[in-house]
């Protein structure tokens, strides 16, 4: 809405397919939080360009290209469907369901390469477990800010060649 203040918007669910393309492009940079009432079909292409895009605990199916130039925010135990996965640039952060109980979740395999930047960022703090379920590729930055990040008997590959490709603050 572009007053420069973090403001939370509710993206609209309308039925099977709730979108053809979808474009999230906050006027306040990453600021304002665009987060889902339900589950999301996007038929076509979805774009964030500015501002979080946050699934809360819904399922986020698109079946043509995701492009995330900032932020898409997830609990982890949503089902995600992508047809053509955006790896070149972006953050996918994991937060938990901040129950406050102990959780394990698995961090999505989107494929050869799974992320360009991913954080975790539990809101339950280091009670929270995110896995892996396949082997994983961060292209740039892995961060870990607060949870318990466990490669499980997977491969973890770190493909960052500018500043430090694996930050941690939680538990690995």
């Amino acid at each position: 809405n572009g007053n420069s203040s973090a403001n939370t918007f509710v993206v609209s669910n309308f039925g099977t397919t709730d979108y053809y393309n979808l474009t999230i492009n906050s006027t306040d940079g990453s600021t304002d939080i665009y987060q889902f009432g339900a589950a999301i079909a996007v038929a076509g292409n979805f774009t964030n360009t500015a501002g979080t895009f946050d699934l809360a605990q819904y399922d986020f199916t698109v079946t043509g290209t995701e492009v995330n130039d900032s932020v898409i925010r997830l609990k982890g135990a949503q089902t995600i469907s992508i047809g053509t996965h955006d790896i070149d640039s972006g953050t996918w952060q994991y937060k938990g369901d901040g129950d406050s109980a102990a959780d394990t979740f698995t961090i999505k395999d989107f494929g050869s390469t799974d992320y360009y930047n991913l954080t975790i960022d539990s809101t339950d703090g280091a009670t929270d477990i995110f896995q892996l379920g396949a082997a994983t590729t961060v292209a740039n930055i892995l961060t870990n800010t607060a949870g318990t990040f466990s490669a499980s008997s997977f491969t973890l590959t770190l493909s960052g060649t500018s500043g430090t490709p694996f930050s941690n603050s939680g538990t690995f």
